[in-house]
């Protein structure tokens, strides 16, 4: 982080639980950190757990391969077998 993030006393130990949730990859992350102070003191622990939620999403949509749809083959695309009336 570029700056120590000061945390209000009150604030510490909700702040601790979040931080429990919170992937390793974006622990690191000084902005996440300060929305989750901000969070905290202006909507409480449900809203920064919210805030929380929404980065790991993200987080999970990054990692995502990025590979090109595949084909779907439906019965109605593949050549269709003509039976004779005889052979039913």
């Amino acid at each position: 982080m570029e700056k120590e993030l000061t945390i209000p006393e009150n604030l510490q130990a909700a702040f601790k639980r979040l931080l429990a949730c919170v992937p390793s990859e974006l622990r690191d992350d000084s902005h996440l950190l300060r929305m989750m102070c901000v969070y905290l003191e202006i909507g409480g622990e449900n809203l920064a757990r919210q805030h929380v939620e929404i980065a790991k999403l993200r987080l999970a949509e990054q990692k995502k391969p990025m590979y090109p749809p595949l084909e779907r083959i439906c019965p109605d695309d593949q050549d269709e077998v003509v039976l004779d009336d005889d052979e039913e």
